[in-house]
């Protein structure tokens, strides 16, 4: 696979600028990229609704056929809540920070923006593809659903209403990770690059224009 610098895709006729994202707003970037009808937003949709009532079943359940008490019960669901919401977080940016690393980043640099809720790790200017994008934004999802559900396995009762709490939270957050998918998937016969200008808080996207076109 054929790898460009960042100066290769700013100088070249082959490459044509798509998209500049700021930072700064990333929000309304995410918002509308969510709400776009192809299987990344779908699929969001999907597994968050499935987790949802999931969550409902096993709480169901437990009250009426193993026992549960409000107590423990409530107990369990907002600490799970909060872990898939928070104390993830740090994982989560780690498996992204993991996955650039895997295809040969050689800096990346973890960041927030508390006004937007936002937690980012970019590889400052380093140009990634279409796939290495889908492997980089799906890595935390993927790797923690799996780690998560394995762990649960071994366990029961009011565990069962964390983990899937801790789930359904954190799956919730990576609203981001699929936006961005999904804007991908918004030109699908688009050979799309994109890279972090971390000094300015700026992302690039840029299409590759065929020889013939």
């Amino acid at each position: 696979m054929t790898r460009y610098t960042a100066e290769q895709v700013e100088t070249s006729p082959t490459f044509r600028p798509l998209n500049k994202l700021s930072y700064d707003s990333i929000l309304p970037f995410v918002w509308m990229n969510i709400r776009e009808n192809n299987f990344a937003s779908r699929f969001y949709l999907f597994i968050n609704v499935l987790y949802l009532v999931f969550l409902a079943g096993i709480s169901l359940t437990g009250f009426l056929i193993h026992g549960f008490h409000t107590g423990p019960y409530f107990s369990y669901l907002i600490w799970g809540t909060l872990a898939g919401s928070f104390a993830v977080v740090p994982v989560h940016e780690a498996l992204h920070g993991l996955a650039y690393k895997l295809i040969g980043a050689p800096r990346i640099h973890f960041g927030a923006d508390m006004r937007q809720m936002l937690f980012y790790v970019a590889a400052d200017r380093y140009v990634v593809g279409r796939n290495d994008f889908y492997f980089i934004a799906l890595a935390p999802f993927i790797g923690i659903n799996v780690i998560a559900f394995i762990i649960a396995f071994f366990l029961s009762g009011y565990w069962h209403i964390f983990f899937v709490a801790f789930l359904l939270f954190h799956n919730i957050m990576c609203i981001g990770d699929f936006a961005m998918i999904s804007y991908f998937m918004k030109y699908p016969g688009k050979e799309l690059y994109t890279f972090d200008d971390h000094k300015n808080r700026t992302s690039y996207i840029y299409e590759r224009v065929r020889e013939n076109g």
